[in-house]
């Protein structure tokens, strides 16, 4: 496997794991939620209980977001290493 075909098999994989990791957040925090929705104390505490859940690791999937998507860490790699072959000339 040449440079360019490992760069996008590790981008998919990245991709991959992003998607399985947005799924999985759909579907724990829809069970969250129902638990609470569902369960017979559900404003003891004054405001829904999952929303702890919903937005800490919400947080955590948007910076995985960021990091694969946007901030994508080999572009930023090869950017720096076409800077310092300029550089060199």
């Amino acid at each position: 496997m040449d440079t360019n075909d490992r760069k996008l098999w590790e981008q998919a994989e990245a991709q991959v794991g992003f998607k399985r990791h947005a799924v999985t957040y759909l579907f724990v925090n829809i069970f969250l939620w129902g638990v609470w929705y569902f369960s017979s104390s559900n404003y003891s505490i004054g405001f829904p209980w999952p929303t702890f859940a919903s937005l800490g690791w919400g947080i955590g999937l948007v910076s995985h977001y960021l990091k694969v998507y946007v901030f994508r860490e080999n572009d930023a790699i090869q950017r720096e290493y076409d800077q310092l072959k300029r550089k060199q000339k």
